[in-house]
C-alpha cells in the first residue's frame, strides 16, 4: 500500500485498534454492521466535532412516510444552501454518522446545510430512497423560495443526488443550481481498473462490499437496474454545473472518472478532483487527516461561488 500517503496509511493501520477489522463480515447481521459504523463515524471520527451556531431538525411527509431533515445554519442571513445526501452503500449511516461533514459544510461555506435522513436498503429498496431524496429537495426549495440550492453527496450519497438532480429536470421548479458528488457510485457493472486495482478490502473498502451494497440497495432490479438507480448511462445534458470528487486509492475512483468524462462531453464548465493517496470515505476523517477538512474546504468554497454566481448573473438579466 505504498501509494497511500503517510497520513492515510497510519489511519488504516489504526483502524483495528479502533473497531476491529474494519471490512465487511459476511456473518455480520445488518444490526451489527450499522451498529459498527455508528460506532467508528459518529464515536470516533465525529467525536469532537466543530461548533456551529445552529442545529435543529424538521419532518418532511414524503410518498413513504415521514423524513427528518437536520439544519446546519452556521449564522448565515443568506437563503441559499446545500442539500446533503449521506454515504453508506444505502445500507449504513445516518445524520449523526455524517454530522461532522455537513458541520464542515455550512462553515466552510456560510451556507445553511440540510442533511437528509432518507431510508435505508434492505428495508427499503429502490426507489424508496430516492423517493425520500426528491421529497426533502422540494420541501427545502419550498422553505427558502428565491434563493438557491446545491445537491452534494458522498458514496451512495452522491448516487442519490446526481439522480435527485436527474429526477428534478424533468420537472419545473425546484431546480438544484450546481452539485457536488465525491466517491461517487454510479456504474453497477464494477468493472473499471480501479476496482481491480483497489478493490481486494486493503483500501477500507472491496469489491465485494461494493456488490452486497448494490444488491441490498437494488433487490430484484439487480439483474437489470433502473437509469436512475445506477446512473452512468443517464443522459446527462442540462444537468447543473458538477464538482466530481475521487480518491485514487478507492474502488469507486473509475466511476467518478467515467461520469466526469460523460459529463464533459456536454459541458466544460463541470470540475474534476482527483486525490492521490487518499481511500474512500477520507473526507470524514478529519480528526486525523488534515487532507479531509482541505478537501471540504475547497468544495464549500466552490458551491458557495457558483451559487452566488448564479444569483448575481440573474441581477444582471
Amino acid at each position: 500500500m505504498s501509494d497511500l500517503t503517510a497520513p492515510m496509511a497510519a489511519i488504516l493501520r489504526r483502524l483495528p485498534n479502533i473497531v476491529g477489522d474494519p471490512r465487511r463480515n459476511p456473518d455480520m447481521t445488518l444490526k451489527e454492521a450499522r451498529a459498527r459504523t455508528r460506532r467508528l463515524w459518529t464515536g470516533y471520527w465525529n467525536a469532537e466535532p466543530p461548533w456551529i451556531a445552529r442545529i435543529d431538525e424538521h419532518v418532511a411527509e414524503g410518498p413513504h412516510g415521514p423524513i427528518t431533515i437536520r439544519r446546519y445554519d452556521p449564522d448565515t442571513d443568506c437563503a441559499d444552501c446545500i442539500i446533503y445526501y449521506h454515504g453508506g452503500g444505502f445500507v449504513l449511516g445516518d445524520l449523526d454518522t455524517h454530522d461532522g461533514i455537513a458541520r464542515r459544510l455550512a462553515l466552510f461555506s456560510g451556507l445553511q446545510v440540510f442533511s437528509i435522513a432518507y431510508r435505508l436498503a434492505p428495508e427499503n429498496q429502490y426507489p424508496a430512497p430516492l423517493d425520500d431524496c426528491v421529497a426533502a429537495a422540494h420541501w427545502v426549495h419550498a422553505r427558502i423560495g428565491e434563493a438557491r440550492f446545491g445537491l452534494a453527496g458522498d458514496s451512495a450519497g452522491a448516487n442519490l443526488a446526481l439522480a435527485t438532480a436527474l429526477r428534478l429536470r424533468a420537472g419545473q421548479h425546484a431546480q438544484a443550481t450546481a452539485l457536488f458528488l465525491i466517491f461517487g457510485c454510479y456504474d453497477r457493472a464494477m468493472t473499471s481498473a480501479s476496482h481491480a486495482k483497489y478493490g481486494q478490502g486493503e483500501y477500507l473498502i472491496s469489491k465485494g462490499d461494493i456488490d452486497w451494497f448494490w444488491r441490498q440497495y437494488l433487490g430484484e432490479l439487480d439483474a437489470a437496474p433502473p437509469t436512475l438507480a445506477a446512473p452512468i448511462d443517464a443522459d446527462l445534458r442540462d444537468l447543473p454545473v458538477t464538482y466530481v470528487g475521487a480518491a485514487e486509492c478507492d474502488p469507486l475512483c473509475g466511476d467518478s472518472e467515467r461520469l466526469f468524462s460523460r459529463l464533459q462531453a456536454f459541458d466544460e464548465a463541470h470540475t474534476f478532483r482527483l486525490w492521490r493517496g487518499l481511500t474512500h470515505a477520507c473526507v470524514g476523517m478529519s480528526r486525523d487527516l488534515n487532507a479531509a477538512d482541505q478537501i471540504l474546504a475547497e468544495a464549500a468554497v466552490w458551491l458557495r461561488h457558483r451559487l452566488r454566481r448564479e444569483v448575481e448573473h440573474s441581477r444582471r438579466l
